[in-house]
């Protein structure tokens, strides 16, 4: 065994880049979430009295990962009083007759203390009827703010001074749902027309106590939380980012502090000599030897680092993590302090996503041959009097669910309608925004449903969370009528009780590559074998660009990846392998592999050099549909061999379900994809060749434009488009265009059980029609070849 070496932790207060001033002595130093990793012998101490004169603290000692962990003297200083945002989310909006979303915020101890202030900013659609819609907040399920929604001009602005024990230390709970009725239109229609946006920039908690603010341990990290626009801010103070050895520190710090933080989304910011700005929803991460940052944090903070250390400085405006010691090997076991208790344990089986920070309750993963209640999946039991009901629940699929082709997921509907309820309303169920289910109600005179079967197919999932909705459309005589104050009514027409069921049949174990949903679902394949990373320059946008996704998708994934910095794709032994870089840096080996042209290496046009005026912050993309259907339109009226097949791929679509794409052999095809002009960013991964490392790609035109859209795609309204074989974000609209997968290999993740791989096949044969076909013809031929000589055989002979 080797000697353990001493792992310092500081708590130290600065305001940022200047010398430490006088001390005050803070709370030791705890590994919070991870308590139960550490080892029996390792000890905590009591916080000493704030305004105490600085004093030796007594020795915390205890072996972590081959470190010896020890406490010296600490120093704090209070930062101004904060507010702190609680949506996290950019754009949240509450649309139909009833809507709802819950959440957890974290609050250290010093934060649920405090005297605080609750503020929400919300505004309406104009047909919004004021006496018949509300809007309620509740906090740990107790009533906070109710409010009629009546702000359909200027936006409402509302402040509600939180009772003192209402927080608490950790996670709480917080609602906002909505409900709503027209002001004059009966219509299901009509029912589109209303939403309630909250106004995530003025939704925040104030808190009286500027102390309130100070972090101190590692498991408060999640109490930084999100900005303004829901998401988390990294910034990493990184003196020696040109040095190789600095790379695969700095991504594993990353990931670590991305799965604590524990965001909805979390964008890394790394620079040389820029600590970047302090707020709410940001980290500061200082990381160098003593001799790199003495400069920056002085004498008095380095001299005190001894070894490995992890330290928080707590500024004037936000928290900052040091993460220091005498060389870069002190800095590397002071890493495997940091990253180590969030590994998972060889062969363990993921359960649930870790989503409480902006989806409550915890998504569990619906494994094979389970089933969950609403009641699980945090849907209550609802009676409704509206015209249009809609709820949801979330569940999660792992990286290798292979049934795109075959099988069905079920809902047991237990449920009720009023006799009032005419026959062509109906129950459905969307998955992912996608109509994947169908219940008419064809009866006159209301009706109780008990444990109804309503079959999901299993192509609408994807790995990684999904989003299951229930909507009844719920048409009555009365709403032909409309006489005023009808829209206001509390006749309850229709119930949904939260012992509805969802189950999930056992469905084939078996993951694909390429595969853009696994990864951005999952993180696959990144995480059971180390990752051979290549970048293009070690410049401050392209290590931004390369620790943002990484954290993405180790934050999807549940655990850190494992990163090897390679200078070139031929220095790898690796059986995966990233590039993040621009398109003029990436080796031709590895554009052939993950299918880019050639050409895209010397002639992509920056769009956003081309027109600096892009706005990086858009809206979601406009639908264009109609201008599709326009030219698919013209293109299949105007003969030749490309309309004829147009028009042969929509029938066969609209008949039979099959597309083109399954009448084909083989696994997967290599690509030659040309990114189109617009085209900002793209994400394109290739499949395994034998002895060759399978590559991720992630480029721009320029450095600048590859870190400043990678921000953009990882928000979770871009992410959860990513899949197929390729992907592109454009930035002038915010869409996200995929190339779906041209054919796939398969890998084998699971025993090669006769169950599994009977499944397995079954999905790979719906999949490849044209190889089903040939097997059944060439049964049919054998089959009559052996009819024929049986019949020569046995029977009578003329």
């Amino acid at each position: 065994m080797k000697p353990a070496r001493p792992l310092a932790v500081l708590l130290l207060a600065t305001a940022f880049g200047t010398a430490p001033a006088a001390a005050q002595v803070a709370a030791p130093f705890d590994m919070g979430i991870e308590r139960d990793a550490l080892p029996p012998g390792l000890a905590t101490t009591p916080a000493a009295t704030p305004g105490a004169a600085p004093a030796a603290a007594p020795a915390l000692t205890g072996e972590l990962r081959g470190a010896t962990v020890t406490e010296v003297p600490a120093v704090a200083l209070a930062p101004p009083t904060f507010d702190r945002p609680i949506v996290p989310y950019r754009n949240f909006r509450l649309a139909g007759e009833v809507d709802g979303q819950s959440w957890t915020t974290y609050l250290t101890a010093a934060q649920a203390s405090a005297p605080a202030t609750l503020h929400l900013a919300f505004r309406n659609a104009l047909l919004v009827a004021p006496e018949a819609s509300r809007l309620r907040l509740l906090i740990n399920d107790r009533l906070v703010i109710e409010t009629a929604v009546a702000n359909s001009e200027d936006p409402a602005e509302l402040a509600v001074e939180l009772p003192a024990g209402l927080l608490h230390a950790g996670a709480n709970r917080m609602r906002i749902e909505v409900s709503q009725r027209h002001r004059t239109d009966c219509t299901v229609q009509s029912t589109y027309e209303l939403w309630t946006d909250i106004d995530t920039a003025r939704t925040f908690i104030s808190f009286a106590d500027p102390a309130a603010s100070a972090i101190t341990q590692l498991g408060d990290l999640r109490a930084v939380g999100v900005d303004a626009t829901g998401q988390a801010v990294v910034n990493i103070l990184l003196p020696g980012l040109e040095q190789a050895a600095a790379t695969r520190d700095l991504m594993r710090v990353a990931e670590a502090v991305a799965i604590r933080l524990d965001a909805p989304a979390q964008v890394v910011r790394v620079s040389a000599t820029d600590g970047g700005g302090h707020g709410p929803g940001i980290l500061s991460v200082v990381i160098g030897t003593v001799d790199e940052l003495r400069p920056i944090l002085g004498d008095t903070v380095m001299d005190s680092v001894s070894g490995p250390t992890i330290a928080f400085l707590q500024g004037l405006e936000g928290p900052t993590l040091l993460i220091s010691g005498r060389s870069w090997a002190d800095i590397g076991v002071a890493v495997d302090g940091l990253v180590g208790p969030l590994t998972p344990p060889a062969g363990a089986t993921r359960v649930a996503v870790s989503s409480l920070s902006w989806h409550f309750p915890e998504i569990q993963v619906m494994a094979g041959n389970s089933r969950l209640s609403l009641a699980e999946l945090g849907v209550p039991t609802t009676e409704f009097s509206g015209r249009r009901f809609r709820t949801g629940f979330q569940v999660a699929m792992p990286y290798d669910l292979y049934a795109q082709a075959y099988g069905y997921a079920s809902l047991f509907l237990d449920a009720a309608y009023a006799p009032e309820v005419l026959p062509g309303g109906h129950i459905d169920v969307y998955v992912n925004g996608e109509i994947a289910a169908t219940t008419p109600i064809l009866t006159r005179g209301g009706g109780i449903l008990r444990h109804l079967e309503v079959g999901v197919p299993l192509r609408h999932f994807k790995a990684g969370t999904n989003l299951v909705e229930i909507e009844a459309v719920l048409p009555t005589a009365s709403d032909g009528v409309c006489v005023p104050g009808a829209t206001a009514s509390n006749v309850s027409r229709f119930a949904l009780f939260d012992t509805t069921e969802f189950a999930m049949p056992a469905y084939a174990r078996a993951a694909q590559l390429p595969d853009l949903a696994a990864l951005a679902g999952a993180g696959f394949p990144f995480g059971d074998e180390p990752l051979a990373l290549v970048l293009g320059r070690l410049a401050p946008e392209t290590m931004s660009a390369a620790a943002t996704f990484l954290a993405q998708l180790a934050v999807m994934g549940g655990r850190p990846i494992d990163v090897n910095p390679a200078a070139s794709p031929s220095s790898s032994a690796t059986p995966f392998g990233l590039f993040v870089g621009a398109a003029s840096q990436m080796p031709t080996g590895v554009a052939d592999i993950a299918g880019i042209a050639d050409t895209a290496i010397g002639g992509w046009i920056d769009p956003v050099a081309v027109d600096p005026g892009i706005p990086l912050e858009v809206a979601a993309p406009a639908d264009n549909t109609a201008t599709f259907d326009r030219w698919r339109d013209t293109l299949a009226g105007g003969g030749g061999w490309r309309g004829q097949i147009s028009s042969f791929s929509d029938w066969l679509s609209r008949t039979f379900d099959i597309s083109l794409a399954t009448l084909r052999f083989g696994g997967a095809q290599r690509l030659d994809y040309l990114p189109p002009d617009g085209a900002g960013l793209l994400l394109a991964q290739g499949a395994p060749q034998a002895g060759q490392t399978s590559w991720t790609v992630l480029t721009a035109p320029t450095g600048d434009t590859l870190q400043r859209t990678t921000e953009l795609l990882v928000r979770p309204e871009n992410w959860g488009r990513v899949e197929g074989q390729v992907a592109t974000y454009w930035p002038a609209t915010g869409a996200v265009e995929v190339v779906p997968l041209a054919g796939a290999d398969i890998v084998f993740t699971q025993p090669a059980t006769p169950t599994n791989l009977r499944m397995v096949a079954t999905n790979w044969l719906s999949k490849n029609l044209l190889v089903y076909g040939g097997l059944l013809l060439g049964l049919c031929i054998l089959l009559g070849i052996a009819t024929s000589w049986l019949l020569k055989s046995v029977g009578r002979q003329s």
